[in-house]
């Protein structure tokens, strides 16, 4: 895959919650999860918090992140009264691969959780599920946040899932192992070419709609990034500018997903052997990413204007 721009802040930055008034806080009974609320939580007692820690060591352990990443597990610990469990970590990648390495890490923390909490110790309290890196010099870090127990398929990111059609085809759905493949720079020329010049295209596309968006600032390349997923054929188109209402971002994500769209139709007829036919056009924020729009390029008619 590749990206036009520079490569997007990772995980741990799009996710934490831990600000540093959080940190030196004292009470920890609301809000996000913090590094605090980690010191207080406690090793597993009791024969289901024990088959808990031992499922996730055991399925952490076996994660095959990549040649690029260093991973240790650390270790296991409960908060009862929060209803949270902790998995605390080192790693060492460059950005990308902190991004796709901290989504995967999320990902089979929450199905273990689903399988050994809910299948076969539904007593116990806990329902979300909190990574926490640590490095040696820097104080713990809240790197991902989720709820277990709704997040039926252990998507680690926000999802569009209030009924509206968002142009998406019923057998597929862009999502953060999408986006983080997209993430991943390649040294594919045509992926290159055909990224740099859909990212310049929304880029002044979308400095042009200042007015209508609202947006305070000249976008570029450190905001709005286009990349591409080969396991699902798609490119992604994502934004890290978060000052736009629903509103104004569906507007813009609109806009963006007619330029991809027309862009990999374009693409398909000048070359016969060019894999990419889906795009999605996704919003990340502090809470995490929004897939706002997405569907198959079968031809220009058929874009978004």
């Amino acid at each position: 895959a590749t990206t036009a721009g520079p490569g997007k802040a990772s995980a741990s930055a799009a996710r934490s919650g831990a600000t540093a008034e959080q940190k030196r806080g004292t009470d920890t009974s609301d809000g996000p999860p913090t590094a605090v609320s980690w010191a207080e939580a406690r090793t597993a007692q009791g024969a289901g918090e024990h088959d808990v820690a031992q499922a996730m060591l055991h399925d952490e352990g076996t994660l095959d992140l990549g040649a690029g990443a260093a991973f240790t597990p650390g270790g296991v610990r409960f908060h009862p009264s929060r209803r949270e469990v902790y998995f605390s970590y080192r790693l060492s990648s460059d950005e990308a691969g902190t991004m796709y390495a901290e989504t995967r890490i999320a990902g089979t923390m929450c199905e273990s959780l689903r399988d050994v909490v809910l299948r076969l110790h539904p007593d116990l309290p806990y329902r979300t599920y909190v990574l926490v890196k640590e490095e040696t010099g820097r104080d713990p870090q809240v790197t991902w946040q989720d709820d277990f127990v709704t997040n039926t398929r252990c998507t680690s990111g926000a999802e569009d899932d209030d009924g509206e059609d968002t142009g998406s085809v019923p057998d597929w759905q862009p999502g953060d192992d999408g986006l983080a493949q997209a993430m991943i720079p390649s040294t594919d020329g045509d992926e290159i070419r055909v990224a740099d010049r859909a990212a310049r295209n929304i880029i002044e596309r979308s400095n042009a709609m200042r007015r209508t968006l609202g947006t305070d600032r000249t976008l570029g390349n450190a905001q709005i990034k286009v990349g591409f997923d080969p396991g699902d054929s798609a490119m992604y188109v994502w934004s890290d500018y978060v000052r736009w209402n629903q509103e104004q971002v569906d507007t813009w994500a609109a806009m963006a997903a007619g330029v991809a769209c027309r862009a990999l139709v374009a693409q398909r007829d000048a070359s016969a052997n060019w894999p990419y036919d889906r795009y999605a056009v996704a919003e990340v924020g502090a809470s995490g990413y929004l897939m706002v729009r997405w569907g198959t390029a079968d031809s220009s008619t058929d874009c978004p204007a």
